[in-house]
């Protein structure tokens, strides 16, 4: 019964729409992204704010393969994996025994 309430509840969920003003909304088609490369290949699409002067959202595309040097963040991290896989391991812990995280993922790397 429980199981069946709770599907319910799941279902109805998604047909109830959500009120919001245009002014929460934002919403950028793949078109409307302008990606910047760096010189290590790595890319990003700005979603808000400037990654050089404050806090930030963006897209990363990272190239098959990069290994990034350790180094720290100065603010929190988070990101979903839309492609490909990923390990990600903290300064000092082995590579070869760190966790892969694949497409769908969520991971979150805090400000030290």
């Amino acid at each position: 019964m429980m199981k069946k309430l709770l599907a319910i509840t799941i279902l109805m969920t998604l047909f109830v729409p959500i009120v919001a003003s245009a002014g929460q909304i934002t919403l950028l088609d793949t078109n409307d992204l302008s990606w910047e490369t760096t010189p290590e290949g790595v890319a990003f699409a700005a979603l808000q704010g400037d990654r050089f002067t404050e806090s930030y959202q963006a897209l990363v595309r990272l190239p098959a393969g990069t290994v990034i040097p350790p180094h720290v963040k100065t603010t929190n991290m988070y990101g979903v994996m839309l492609q490909g896989e990923m390990k990600h391991y903290a300064h000092g812990e082995d590579p070869d025994t760190a966790s892969k995280i694949g497409v769908g993922s969520f991971y979150g790397i805090p400000a030290v």
